[in-house]
């Protein structure tokens, strides 16, 4: 089922973004079948999103690393 589920989507990239079919488009390929196990494999490798800095200090992470350095200084 998971081959079958894979087989299924379809995948392109778009203005530098990897996408995927529809989650609705696929089930309408495979004849009512929603594609969980496929989505379940995808999500276990796909990569977290980096938050931005505002996220990251919201967050107390303060991993980096962090310089008081200044080019233009005197």
């Amino acid at each position: 089922a998971l081959v079958r589920e894979a087989c299924a989507a379809t995948y392109w990239f778009d203005q530098g973004k990897m996408r995927v079919t529809e989650k609705d488009q696929i089930k309408k390929e495979l004849n009512g079948h929603s594609p969980d196990h496929w989505d379940a494999f995808c999500c276990t490798f796909a990569l977290v999103d980096m938050p931005s800095k505002a996220g990251r200090e919201l967050m107390g992470v303060t991993a980096g690393i962090v310089s008081d350095y200044d080019p233009y200084a005197d």
